[in-house]
């Protein structure tokens, strides 16, 4: 999430910005609340007191950059191509990033206009490379949104490229990012693009039986089912086989455009589609039950069910008592601030903590003790899980107590 505390514009050039940004402290793993603003010559100070000597003396594959020389090159002259964004942290310069905002256009759709990130860094002591307790996480995160917040500010649809060093492409990719090959104009680098506004979804058309194999597939009467129990707010609901028939993906993101509630649902989906992406790489056959590996969770429809109706209840309000307008984008914001700092957390686990925290044992022994209850249990069970989570403004220390909610 992405807090604007202010912005100063003039003749469609940024001068000065602050936004707050969700940052994650390495020694204990607590939320922090960090700065991205334009760059400055304190920022430049920084590189070269605290950055340089650390950089020139690793292994890193920016060991030579110049961030001094990258100022002068491309943002002195004051044009308006180039832009300069850091982010601060306890009075130090945590982050460092340059955006060509002019003049670049997209590989996958040439005649549309993109963002280009000529260049994105964080601080030494912020690198897996390099651990240190006293360091931060999710700075590239926050930096790679503000890029494509940037993007839709200025009516690019959110579009965003860049060349990525070797090491940073699984990076990349899991911010979902696609591959656009290697580059023979750009010493070899692969060329990485954000391109549709959810990247992440990937609908299945009607008549696709197969399963999916892949995180972030959705079968589109799947959706359908998903749309419906999120404006009734029941897990529950008798959905009629000709209803699913009527809609074919495209039909349906038509008929749900252009309104404030569809697009709620519609965020709601890419969210499923980020946990679904985050958790992915867990993987244990091991497990006795349906869940043995990170993909299994959403592959659950009920699962999904409950993910999207915990969210409805929460942002619509209880059926029959819905919320104003102005309440449902509020606890919407927070929502989805609460969730991306559990994701950002993910993203810094490694697989056996990602276990440790998804808890499939725990899961699997509740499922199985329980599911002679009916037909509709596990609904009814995964809508109370979620709830929690979110009741626990996505805080928790493993999935366990959601498991036991019910």
């Amino acid at each position: 999430m992405i807090l604007p505390v202010f912005t100063t514009i003039r003749k469609n050039k940024i001068l000065s910005v602050q936004f707050e940004v969700p940052l994650i402290r390495v020694r204990d793993a607590s939320s922090i609340v960090g700065s991205l603003v334009t760059m400055t010559i304190k920022h430049l100070n920084d590189f070269k007191v605290l950055w340089r000597e650390q950089l020139r003396t690793s292994a890193d594959e920016d060991h030579y950059w110049d961030w001094e020389q990258k100022q002068r090159i491309y943002l002195a002259g004051g044009i308006g191509i180039y832009e300069g964004y850091t982010i601060e942290c306890e009075q130090m310069t945590q982050g460092m990033m340059i955006l060509q905002v002019r003049g670049y256009r997209s590989q996958v759709d040439p005649t549309r206009p993109l963002v280009y990130v000529h260049s994105l860094a964080t601080a030494p002591w912020n690198r897996l490379s390099n651990p240190d307790p006293n360091g931060f996480r999710a700075v590239g995160i926050a930096m790679l949104r503000f890029a494509r917040f940037r993007s839709e500010k200025l009516d690019y649809g959110g579009l965003v490229g860049l060349h990525s060093l070797p090491t940073a492409e699984t990076f990349y990719r899991k911010m979902g990012m696609i591959d656009g090959g290697s580059d023979a104009q750009k010493e070899n680098l692969t060329y990485k693009e954000l391109t549709a506004k959810f990247p992440q979804v990937q609908i299945m058309e009607i008549d696709e039986d197969r399963r999916r194999s892949a995180p972030s597939q959705f079968q589109a009467h799947n959706i359908v089912e998903l749309f419906l129990v999120f404006g009734a707010r029941k897990e529950k609901l008798d959905l009629q086989e000709k209803i699913a028939d009527e809609f074919t993906k495209q039909d349906f993101i038509e008929s749900i455009a252009n309104s404030s509630f569809t697009n709620i649902f519609y965020e709601s989906i890419d969210y499923l589609a980020k946990f679904d992406l985050a958790i992915n790489r867990f993987r244990n056959e091991n497990l006795e039950g349906n869940f043995k590996n990170g993909i299994d969770l959403f592959t659950s429809h009920p699962a999904c069910i409950g993910f999207i109706t915990a969210i409805g209840l929460t942002v619509l309000g209880r059926p029959g008592s819905n919320h104003s307008l102005e309440k449902q984008n509020d606890k919407w914001e927070q929502v989805k601030s609460d969730a991306n700092q559990m994701l950002d957390r993910l993203g810094t686990l490694s697989d056996v903590s990602l276990g440790d925290f998804l808890d499939f044992q725990t899961l699997n022994e509740l499922i199985r003790t329980k599911s002679g209850r009916g037909i509709n249990f596990e609904r009814e069970f995964f809508l109370q899980a979620f709830k929690v989570l979110i009741e626990e403004k996505f805080q928790v220390e493993n999935m366990t107590v959601c498991w036991r909610s019910l």
